[in-house]
Order: structure tokens, then C-alpha cells, then sequence
């Protein structure tokens, strides 16, 4: 057993090292939070472009729809009073194939992607 004597001014040196070593870890655990992935989508829904955020974009492509309709309506928010459900979700323009309501978002979509909204009801159906 070997015992070491050290006078304060070194030990607080070592003391300041240590406190600078993990003020630079912390660092990087900062800047890994903000490398976190958040996909964004482009919704067309009865005339209106919505833009919705994702993270890391593991909900469903009816999630999408959901949100899309619920945002459609600025004020409140419950745009699925006027407009229903999600009853097909489209690339490219409304002519493009469905994309299966029930698959991951990251599975068949691109971060940036736009995408359009058919719903179960028309706006001026419950007006």
C-alpha cells in the first residue's frame, strides 16, 4: 500500500480537470440530444397544406392522416368533425397510389415527403 501526499494547491487542480473533463461530456450528450431524428410531412387535405413533424416518423401512416384532418380545422383542431376519418393516404398528387394506412411512416415515406389526405366526409357535407 503506497500513501500519497499531495499539497491543496494539486489536488485542486485535479479537482478542476475533472469538473472540465465532464463539462465536456456534457457537451457532447447536448449535442447528441440535438442530432435526434424529426421527420417532417407535407399534408394536402380539401385545399390546405399541413405541415407536421414526426420524430423519428415509427407512427402510422393513418396517424398522419389523423393529425392532418384534426390540423385541418385552424381554430380548434377537430377538423374530424367536418371532414371524418382517413380513408386513403396518397403520394405526388391525387391520381398517385394509396399508401397502406397501417405501415410505418419511415417504412414507405421520405423525410420531406408530401403526401394527400382523402377523407371520409367533404367539408361542405356537415357544414
Amino acid at each position: 500500500m503506497q500513501i500519497v501526499f499531495m499539497k491543496k494547491k494539486q489536488l485542486k487542480q485535479i479537482h478542476d480537470k475533472d469538473e472540465e473533463e465532464q463539462d465536456d461530456n456534457d457537451e457532447k450528450e447536448d449535442i447528441a440530444v440535438n442530432k435526434i431524428e424529426s421527420w417532417h410531412f407535407v399534408a394536402h387535405v380539401h385545399g390546405k397544406d399541413i405541415e407536421i413533424s414526426a420524430g423519428d416518423a415509427t407512427q402510422r401512416v393513418k396517424w398522419l392522416g389523423h393529425v392532418a384532418i384534426s390540423r385541418w380545422d385552424d381554430d380548434g383542431r377537430q377538423g374530424w368533425k367536418r371532414l371524418g376519418i382517413p380513408i386513403a393516404v396518397k403520394m405526388k398528387d391525387r391520381n398517385g397510389s394509396s399508401i397502406d394506412l397501417s405501415a410505418s411512416l419511415r417504412d414507405v415515406l421520405q423525410d420531406g415527403d408530401r403526401v394527400f389526405v382523402e377523407t371520409s366526409l367533404a367539408p361542405n357535407e356537415t357544414s
